[in-house]
């Protein structure tokens, strides 16, 4: 490790708060103290089910001492959003989460004339009826806005809203037809940003049936015999990696290739070498079995957790729906976050691990076991 921390002069780190102890203890062993440069947000931390929490993120902090600089200026949004979202989480934070600072946020935009955070309501009823009264009245929100709003472009020039202008993001697709209908019943043009499910896309479920079949020994559904023969030999015989058994698949076949002379070629090459990264993820621990393997990318498709890369052309003049996961990195002047009443779906399990409690068993349903 001694001549890793002699070779390199600094040792850079993006996306900090996904680091977990072990990583963290190797960027230790790499680097000097004085050269190491981090960047991340707690806010944004979502891998503690691979020990990437929070919490080791400020020990190894504090740990190397170093001198923080907070980045608090926000470059999208204006000071009456900023000031919603502040209020929000800082008291948010300030009850369930004690030992991590929220950081208020400001804003390099001033307030623009007319512009600012609206809120719609519906009817309680039940969620069919509510996401079907608040896509009618996002519906003709937006034949309002085109008609009679304008938008400032970065040189400070007026012109009016456009259909392209205009996002609805969602937390999940589930319902997300409900509000195309009734942006179709007033006559506005429309796209999803996701094209499907990624799970459900041709070209992932080509990859994972040859997977399967190498997990059963069956190759019935294989057309190319030979291929798969090599392959399997491949897989029993050398690295067992399973990015690396997918890349052996498309190169034998040729298969991503080909996957580009579709219609829509680009995206499904997208999506495959996604599938390509989350095995090289999966497996960054420790080598999965195959059985072990496809079952982890089950429980993905079952919880929803992986989306289709979007494919976005910002010149497209339609209202774009997509999931506010899928929105990252984009910027529409017009935002409409809908379908907030739905209810998340939380799993009730037998056993819950928590990092601070302990663990706690539901003696009742476990007795027989």
């Amino acid at each position: 490790m001694d001549i890793y921390s002699r070779k390199y002069e600094f040792i850079i780190v993006d996306e900090f708060q996904d680091t977990s102890i072990i990583q963290q203890k190797i960027i230790e062993k790499i680097s000097n103290k004085n050269r190491r440069i981090i960047a991340g947000d707690y806010f944004q931390s979502i891998y503690e089910w691979r020990d990437a929490t929070p919490v080791s993120a400020i020990d190894f902090i504090k740990r190397n001492e170093f001198k923080i600089i907070k980045m608090d200026e926000n470059f999208r949004s204006i000071p009456s959003i900023l000031n919603v979202v502040n209020t929000l989480f800082s008291n948010l934070f300030k009850k369930n989460i004690k030992d991590i600072e929220y950081i208020n946020m400001k804003t390099s935009e001033s307030e623009l004339e007319n512009a600012g955070l609206f809120v719609l309501t519906v009817k309680k009823g039940s969620i069919k009826e509510m996401r079907i009264e608040e896509a009618e009245k996002i519906a003709k929100t937006i034949l309002y806005l085109v008609k009679n709003y304008k938008i400032k472009e970065k040189n400070g020039e007026l012109r009016p809203i456009k259909y392209g202008d205009i996002a609805i993001l969602f937390r999940k697709r589930t319902g997300m037809n409900i509000y195309a209908k009734a942006l179709q019943k007033y006559g506005i043009r429309y796209s999803f940003i996701e094209r499907s499910a990624f799970f459900e896309s041709e070209e992932i479920s080509v990859i994972m049936n040859v997977l399967i079949s190498l997990r059963d020994g069956t190759w019935e559904d294989i057309h190319n015999g030979n291929n798969f023969e090599i392959l399997k030999y491949v897989y029993n015989i050398k690295d067992s990696r399973k990015d690396k058994l997918i890349l052996k698949f498309l190169r034998l076949t040729n298969y991503d290739i080909n996957s580009l002379k579709k219609t829509d070629g680009i995206q499904r090459y997208l999506n495959i070498y996604k599938l390509v990264d989350i095995a090289r993820k999966e497996e960054e621990n420790r080598i999965l079995s195959l059985k072990e393997f496809l079952e982890e990318l089950d429980e993905m498709r079952k919880n929803e957790n992986v989306s289709s890369i979007p494919i976005y052309d910002p010149l497209d003049d339609s209202v774009r729906l997509m999931t506010i996961h899928s929105s990252k990195g984009l910027e529409f002047p017009v935002v409409f976050v809908a379908d907030l009443f739905s209810m998340l779906n939380y799993t009730d399990r037998d056993i819950i691990i928590d990092r601070d409690i302990g663990i706690y068993l539901n003696i009742e349903e476990l007795v027989d076991e």
